[in-house]
């Protein structure tokens, strides 16, 4: 998994967002792991408009930072091992610094500057952010697109409307979870042995939709499952939907 621009936390943050300007591209960020299929070479997230450098409140700016965050995706997969079909954007709010929204429902003076200069980002931005991460890897890669969200933050960021529907996107859900992964662990896309909560989707797909892909059922979210001493993800994911 590759996370765009915010690697988690501090410094190392704004370093792995310089890596897509030009004038500083020469700063590295620390290396990751992840799952096979994750845009993973640094451990960072999607950035939304408002940490792009060249914001300018237009959807034309929006759309071609969301391509150049692809494109340094397809630049760090060209140089390593990738056998996955999908390429995942990964859009949360983290509540971390330098911008604990990531760009998405908040502009700030600069990316890393943790300053905010306007508390809002219209769905139309946000989407044509999207639109230029999943433009980009179509059109320049053989490989499919997908998004790691969950139905609570996909909201929050792109709204209820038109510019809130993916249903052609594969997703990746991380709600619900369970730290009890021994006792209820799911049967389909329910905990509990198929009794209890269901997998949430989002963007207008459910848990029957083709293109509901992964659920990461325990171990997301923040919540701790002891594996490994601290947490360990636990994932499931429906092949048979791959097209």
């Amino acid at each position: 998994m590759k996370r765009s621009w915010l690697t988690r936390g501090g410094l190392a943050a704004c370093l792995a967002l310089l890596l897509l300007i030009p004038a500083t591209a020469a700063a590295a960020a620390p290396a990751g792991d992840g799952p096979p299929g994750f845009w993973w070479g640094t451990d960072r997230f999607m950035g939304g408009p408002g940490v792009d450098p060249h914001y300018n409140g237009t959807a034309n700016e929006a759309y071609a930072w969301g391509a150049a965050q692809a494109a340094r995706t397809l630049a760090d997969i060209a140089n390593g091992a990738f056998d996955y079909k999908v390429v995942w954007m990964d859009i949360e709010l983290p509540g971390i610094t330098p911008a604990p929204d990531n760009g998405w429902n908040s502009v700030y003076t600069s990316a890393c500057s943790g300053r905010v200069k306007q508390s809002f980002v219209p769905t139309s931005l946000d989407r044509a952010d999207f639109n230029g991460f999943f433009d980009y890897v179509t059109h320049h890669s053989p490989y499919k697109v997908g998004v790691y969200s969950t139905a609570s933050v996909w909201t929050s960021i792109f709204g209820t409307g038109t510019n809130s529907l993916i249903s052609n996107t594969y997703e990746w859900t991380y709600e619900p979870e369970t730290t009890n992964y021994t006792g209820a662990y799911p049967y389909g896309w329910c905990l509990n042995h198929g009794s209890g909560p269901c997998a949430q989707f989002f963007g207008g797909q459910t848990n029957a939709s083709s293109h509901a892909l992964m659920w990461q059922w325990s171990g997301g979210g923040g919540q701790t499952n002891g594996i490994g001493g601290f947490n360990g993800d636990l994932d499931q994911i429906d092949s048979a939907r791959f097209g």
